[in-house]
């Protein structure tokens, strides 16, 4: 019979957590709330943004706020990064740096027009850095958007070998929302 002082226990050390962006409020929501809620000071962050190579059909339901449309051109391809980066900065790498004492890693992925969608190319990537977990904003599209356009978090929730945590922003502006006017009445 083993002894209390021989029991191991976990100890837990710093994760690696791969985060999908895009230039919505919804991730820009979710990622403070991940960084008040789930993100540790000694975990090392990485931030992905996809830029798609085709363009998808016009229509009123196809167009996602992360797509960019370029057809080849190598000025348009690198116009499309620029915005990334400026986006990726604007809306998450200033408040990371305000919170956090480390800097996160970014990822701008321009995929080719034989690579795989966006979600897989999220998912190749966490298993190349060997992510803890996939921590990211679900978009409140209708059933008819996802119908046209897809699901980046449903691919990534269904194919993705590593741990995913999927946020809703309802449930992330509510809490935030509850916490602040609890600071207000103390």
């Amino acid at each position: 019979m083993a002894d209390v002082d021989e029991v191991a226990t976990p100890r837990l050390g710093p994760r690696l957590l791969l985060f999908p962006v895009d230039n919505t409020e919804d991730s820009q929501i979710s990622f403070a709330w991940i960084l008040e809620n789930a993100v540790r000071p000694e975990d090392e962050l990485h931030l992905i943004h996809v830029i798609p190579h085709s363009a998808i059909k016009a229509s009123p339901y196809a167009l996602p706020a992360s797509d960019y449309m370029f057809g080849g051109d190598a000025a348009k391809a690198e116009a499309a990064k620029e915005k990334a980066r400026e986006f990726i900065h604007k809306r998450f790498l200033s408040r990371l740096r305000a919170t956090m004492s480390h800097n996160a890693y970014v990822h701008i992925i321009q995929a080719g027009p034989n690579d795989p969608p966006v979600g897989q190319v999220v998912c190749d990537k966490a298993e190349e850095l060997d992510a803890s977990c996939v921590m990211m904003a679900s978009h409140n599209k209708s059933h008819m958007q996802e119908l046209y356009v897809g699901s980046v978090s449903r691919h990534i929730q269904h194919r993705c070998h590593k741990p995913v945590a999927i946020f809703h922003l309802q449930a992330c502006m509510l809490q935030t929302f509850q916490s602040e006017k609890s600071d207000f009445q103390s």
